[in-house]
């Protein structure tokens, strides 16, 4: 797993504890993005699918 800070180990804790399911909400600059990584990483060890959603198409093709 990627180097997490506290914060981020808590929530990253916090959606294994609900089933590998949340919303992770943080303010512009708090590296949500590695929180995320590491939950996709997570999840491709179980063998699952991952969605990712954006609400942009400017945001999809980053």
């Amino acid at each position: 797993m990627t180097q997490l800070r506290a914060w981020q180990v808590e929530v990253f804790d916090a959606w294994r504890a609900a089933g590998h399911r949340g919303i992770a909400e943080a303010v512009t600059g708090m590296c949500k993005t590695r929180v995320g990584i590491a939950a996709m990483v997570a999840a491709r060890s179980m063998k699952q699918q991952i969605p990712v959603v954006v609400p942009t198409i400017d945001l999809l093709e980053q």
